[in-house]
């Protein structure tokens, strides 16, 4: 009877042990999803691009061969021109819907003589400069993954719009990198 009661003891642990490494499994599985923008690396077959992003400026994005760590080769550098910068590229982002967890995230570092900050922008409205903001931030002079999340709530014109910027400025040129950049949905 002993015996008995230590064998169904290690089928009934056994089994608990199966079904959380299968429950852990489905979970990282379904957590998020692949990234939702075309061209977060800046770059194609090692060559440098800004497929699928506008620019705010031109004169103040450049395409440099810096990237972060397992980046590639490339990174996009924007140096702030005014107040306000348009130092600044931005994409919008199609079929996302009112009520879904998105994860924004990228590699950013301050740069040359006057690193600024690199920021990280998710917006939700009818244009890049109206609606409901969600941001962060980073001066560090060495590369550092920066990331925000929103449950957005999209109107019936609505937009989702990523967008990499330069602080504003009124005199100082600030440079920041950006690379890695990842935009995915959390599957509750």
């Amino acid at each position: 009877m002993v015996r008995n009661i230590k064998g169904q003891t290690l089928i009934i642990i056994g089994i608990v042990i199966l079904t959380l490494i299968g429950c852990e499994k489905s979970i990282d599985e379904f957590e998020v999803t692949s990234n939702l923008l075309p061209n977060g690396s800046f770059e194609l077959n090692n060559k440098p691009t800004l497929d699928g992003w506008l620019l705010g400026e031109e004169r103040a994005t450049e395409l440099v061969n810096q990237a972060a760590p397992n980046g590639g080769n490339w990174a996009l550098k924007l140096t702030s021109d005014w107040a306000p910068t348009t130092a600044y590229v931005y994409t919008p982002v199609l079929n996302i819907n009112s009520g879904d967890i998105l994860k924004l995230s990228a590699y950013v570092r301050g740069t040359g003589s006057f690193h600024g900050m690199g920021i990280i922008r998710l917006v939700v409205g009818q244009n890049i400069k109206s609606g409901n903001i969600k941001e962060a931030s980073s001066s560090d002079t060495v590369w550092t993954q920066i990331s925000v999340m929103d449950t957005v709530s999209m109107g019936i014109n609505d937009t989702l719009w990523v967008i990499l910027s330069s602080p504003i400025t009124e005199r100082i040129p600030w440079q920041q990198m950006f690379d890695l950049v990842k935009l995915e949905k959390v599957v509750k």
